[in-house]
């Protein structure tokens, strides 16, 4: 208990500094927001394609796709200096994928950028961006069944991209972005007439329609369709990248388009082969008699015989993921594989035809290098194998005892075997 009255308790609290007020009642969050210092970034500073951000944002609006409603999720790469929309993928859930499809989309028009920055979440640290390292079984040239620690590049460095990530949960330093998705927000979903509010505040009375439908509770007949929300969002990033004219840093009153124009240096081209192998999604795994299974699906060549039982790494394009690219553990190219080689199809004859077929080549793999043992290495069965000369083998009062394990002497008692064989 205290004997302070009111007015002196309320006068100190008044005399703490606010900050310290400030961590205690509204939470470190707010505090960090209030009053920690930040870096006062200019986006002038740098070109076109020097920088370049991305981030997933949820639209509060409707659509249905398969019977199914939902919220869509757009992934979008921004440069930083022209806030120019360069690369963009509409998606039900956003992954690892749907960034490497923006990505992709961004490179194939404007070329690679210097640096990526993105958001800490684990869609952007995935072994598919980053890399990964891991212990595989291996075998040696002469045979030996070894583990080594294998390191498989990512996408940014394969491609020479430096990569950098927001703090968590503080999304100023990709601010520029934030405020373009609430622009979008502003212009795509409340005018989309299938706006729901990104809170109880602003949610508009017909969005209960909306929910009851997806509980079936009610239904509403008129939704917003996946290809119109696609259609509408690739319409309105192109108006917004030539016609938006914004008077942030950098931008001086003009368009995206018109930045980007105005300062982009020579884009920075990658090497097809290698474009097409950094936007690849990377597994290891080992073959089985139908090939190699990812993700279920089963992708399968004649090549893939040899290397029956061993590990290899298994590449799948996101862009033809009908496909794969195999390769050894120490990245040599083995083949391309197709998927689901050997999924019945329906048809007796074709199905039966293609295992046959398969069946064939792997019978005649088998004979040609066979063959080309008996050649090459004079392969010889093994009764032609010459008989090693027999060794004897020494008493056993010959092998050395442990120190204290020696037998009792007795001159007049010789040992009952001579040799472990004489039993």
């Amino acid at each position: 208990s205290t004997t302070a009255t009111y007015q002196t308790c309320r006068r100190y609290l008044q005399s703490l500094p606010k900050p310290l007020v400030a961590y205690h009642r509204l939470g470190q969050t707010k505090f960090e927001a209030l009053y920690q210092p930040f870096i006062d970034r200019d986006p002038s500073i740098f070109l076109p394609m020097q920088q370049v951000v991305s981030d997933h944002h949820r639209f509060d609006l409707l659509v249905v796709k398969d019977g199914r409603i939902f919220r869509p999720w757009i992934t979008a790469w921004q440069d930083y200096r022209s806030s120019k929309i360069l690369g963009w993928a509409p998606s039900v859930y956003p992954s690892s994928i749907t960034i490497l499809q923006a990505f992709y989309m961004m490179v194939l028009h404007y070329g690679l950028p210097e640096m990526c920055h993105m958001d800490n979440g684990k869609d952007y640290r995935c072994k598919i961006l980053l890399g990964t390292s891991q212990r595989v079984s291996t075998i040696t040239a002469q045979g030996v069944t070894d583990e080594e620690l294998l390191h498989i590049q990512g996408t940014f460095a394969m491609l020479g991209v430096q990569s950098t990530y927001a703090r968590a949960y503080h999304g100023q330093s990709k601010g520029r972005l934030e405020r373009t998705f609430g622009t979008f927000a502003e212009y795509i979903a409340k005018d989309s007439g299938y706006y729901i509010g990104s809170n109880t505040v602003t949610r508009p009375e017909d969005s209960t329609l909306y929910f009851r439908a997806i509980n079936k509770k009610a239904k509403k007949q008129v939704l917003l369709s996946w290809e119109e929300f696609c259609e509408k969002l690739d319409a309105f990033i192109a108006f917004w990248n030539a016609n938006w004219h914004g008077d942030g840093k950098g931008m001086g009153g003009l368009s995206p388009d018109e930045v980007f124009a105005r300062y982009a240096p020579e884009p920075r081209k990658a090497d097809p082969k290698t474009l097409a192998l950094a936007l690849t999604r990377p597994e290891v795994r080992k073959v089985t008699r139908n090939g190699v299974s990812v993700m279920g699906y089963q992708y399968w060549a004649k090549e893939l015989l040899e290397y029956s039982g061993q590990e290899v790494v298994v590449r799948i394009p996101i862009v033809k993921p009908e496909t794969a690219l195999i390769q050894t553990i120490q990245g040599q190219t083995i083949c391309t594989a197709w998927a689901d080689y050997f999924v019945a199809t329906g048809d007796v004859a074709v199905d039966n035809e293609k295992v046959n077929a398969a069946r064939k080549a792997n019978l005649e793999l088998v004979r040609t290098r066979s063959d080309s043992l008996h050649k090459t290495q004079g392969l010889k069965t093994f009764l032609d194998l010459p008989t090693p000369p027999r060794q004897e083998l020494p008493d056993l009062d010959t092998f050395p005892l442990a120190a204290g394990a020696e037998p009792p002497y007795r001159p007049d008692q010789k040992p009952a075997l001579k040799s472990p064989l004489d039993i």
